[in-house]
């Protein structure tokens, strides 16, 4: 594990260089999650935890969680989607019989701020008939504002939909756009470009790929860098998303690399101010 306490000055000097970040692309009232210490703490823990999911979630682990889950828990009632959907799941994990109505109602609560990944599991349960009962009209709904946000994992789900469609088909300019969509969405040296021209929609996915490993050798370093500077931008509406990425990339670094990432990601934004004048 890292030593917190320079990795949150790392993340301080990065949200001040960027506080001034603006963007032709809409405006919104984000948060910057990354400036928040007491949530990135407990966000990492619930984040380790989850990747263990219960197959190997032992008694320890749950103890941990348990403890960790009410910080989260505070700053979900405080209105952060990411630890609405963090929370819940920890209370998932630990219990998942018990605790299902507050997954339930916490993955609601997260999905209504717009965050991805919370409107992913909704969209799933929808299409199931899982905690919710089958509800394909919103979940059709929900897949279709998802995949506008360009991410090869949403688009996909989509397009297996539109091939059941009577009214979509593979036949149809509908089905046809989103495939092209799809092949974008793939091509990493594309996104690569138009991230580096500060274009926020390419920043985004070219950092999302980085991070899974999509196209290229995952890379923490350079999906730190990319998912920061996107995270910062006041006109992105997924901020929350990407600045949970963010803070599990950088977690992932040493701190000479975060230092790394820091300068570049100071330069790259007080570069872009400096063009648009």
């Amino acid at each position: 594990m890292f030593k917190l306490a320079t990795f949150f000055l790392l993340m301080f000097a990065i949200v001040g260089c960027a506080s001034t970040q603006s963007s032709n692309e809409g405006s919104s009232n984000n948060k910057n999650y990354l400036e928040d210490r007491d949530f990135i703490d407990a966000y990492l823990s619930f984040a380790e935890a989850d990747l263990q999911y219960l197959s190997t979630f032992s008694d320890e682990s749950k103890k941990v969680l348990a403890t960790t889950s009410q910080t989260l828990k505070q700053h979900a009632d405080r209105g952060n989607p990411i630890a609405q959907l963090s929370f819940g799941t920890s209370q998932y994990l630990i219990d998942y019989k018990g605790n299902a109505s507050i997954f339930k109602s916490m993955l609601i609560k997260s999905a209504s701020s717009g965050y991805l990944p919370a409107k992913r599991k909704l969209a799933y349960f929808y299409r199931t008939g899982q905690h919710f009962g089958k509800q394909p009209t919103r979940a059709l709904e929900i897949l279709e504002t998802n995949a506008s946000y360009g991410h090869e994992r949403d688009i996909k789900v989509l397009l297996v939909l539109y091939k059941k469609l009577p009214n979509v088909g593979v036949n149809s300019e509908k089905y046809w756009k989103l495939e092209r969509n799809l092949e974008i969405s793939r091509d990493i040296e594309y996104q690569s470009g138009l991230a580096k021209n500060g274009d926020l929609y390419g920043q985004r996915l070219y950092g999302h790929m980085l991070y899974h490993g999509k196209g290229t050798a995952r890379d923490y370093f350079n999906a730190a860098i990319w998912l920061s500077i996107a995270a910062n931008n006041k006109a992105n509406s997924q901020a929350a998303y990407d600045s949970s990425r963010a803070i599990y990339a950088l977690s992932k670094l040493t701190e000479g690399e975060r230092i790394k990432v820091n300068k570049y990601v100071t330069h790259f934004i007080q570069s872009n101010l400096d063009r648009r004048g």
